[in-house]
C-alpha cells in the first residue's frame, strides 16, 4: 500500500466537528454515532505528488454540489475510465 495517507472526512456536520475536534476525534465520533450525518475514508497513495493531486481534486470539488465520474469494471475490479 502507498506509503502516504489521507483522512478525508465528508459531510457539513463532520467537516465542521473536524474543524473544531480535528480528524481523529471526528472519525471517533461518527463510528460511535455521536455525529450522525458524514463520513471518512483514508486513501493511501504511493507519492507526494499523487497526496497533492488528491488535495487539489478535494479543493476543486469544494462548493459543488456533486460530482461524477465514468468507472469501468475489468475483471471484477473498478477501473476509472480514460478516454481513449
Amino acid at each position: 500500500m502507498g506509503k502516504y495517507k489521507l483522512t478525508v472526512v465528508f459531510g457539513k456536520e463532520a467537516s465542521y466537528y473536524a474543524e473544531e475536534h480535528g480528524t481523529k476525534k471526528t472519525v471517533e465520533a461518527l463510528e460511535s454515532g455521536e455525529l450522525p450525518e458524514g463520513m471518512w475514508r483514508t486513501y493511501q497513495l504511493d507519492t507526494l505528488e499523487d497526496a497533492d493531486q488528491l488535495i487539489q481534486a478535494l479543493d476543486d470539488a469544494w462548493g459543488w454540489d456533486a460530482s461524477y465520474f465514468d468507472i469501468d469494471f475489468r475483471d471484477g475490479k473498478c477501473h476509472i475510465k480514460f478516454d481513449e
